[in-house]
């Protein structure tokens, strides 16, 4: 199973929670994770790394420009996105956009994006059991990686669906009509 992590190494993102919850698979080499982006964890999560003895399982590529962070990305099968940090959730879409399943905490932004059947959520809670929920949900996909694929195809069409520049202006153009009572029932998008 490829996974990557994106995004600033902070704790509210969760890398931290991510490697140790993927320890079992990155030590049985069920598991490679590419852990993209930089800020204050990394040098504790390269510590963590060597001595956890993950070896070539996870591989630190700090800071990348955007069509090198797709790049590294399209090897990957899964986005892990375990943070807790509010927001739209912009980096789950644009890995969706690239065909990647994403798996996220059912927690603002992220939550929101990912439905049945486009990606997996681990419910919020404290360290213990996020770690849990996400050991669990990768295990899950490393034993089953043909399902993967398959979602990571759904989360492509999703964002295909509702979250292009053309499927947005559809939706303003329906609650519009909407509103204006052209159209009898309000508009659903999710």
């Amino acid at each position: 199973l490829r996974v990557c992590h994106v995004g600033r190494l902070e704790r509210s993102r969760g890398p931290d929670i991510l490697l140790e919850a993927a320890a079992p698979l990155l030590r049985e080499g069920r598991m490679v994770l590419d852990i993209i982006g930089d800020g204050p964890l990394l040098p504790g999560l390269r510590a963590l790394a060597r001595r956890e003895g993950f070896g070539r399982a996870v591989r630190f590529h700090g800071w990348l420009s955007q069509d090198d962070l797709r790049d590294v990305a399209l090897q990957s099968a899964v986005l892990a996105c375990p943070t807790l940090a509010g927001g739209g959730g912009a980096v789950v879409l644009e890995a969706m956009a690239l065909g990647l399943a994403p798996v996220v905490v059912d927690h603002a932004g992220p939550g929101e994006l990912v439905t049945e059947g486009v990606g997996y959520k681990v419910p919020p809670g404290d360290r213990a059991a996020i770690v849990a929920g996400l050991r669990r949900v990768l295990a899950g996909l490393a034993a089953d990686p043909g399902g993967v694929a398959a979602t990571g195809g759904s989360a492509r069409a999703r964002v295909r669906t509702h979250f292009t520049w053309a499927a947005k202006a559809r939706q303003v153009g329906y609650v519009y009509d909407w509103l204006r009572g052209l159209r009898a029932s309000p508009p659903v998008f999710y």
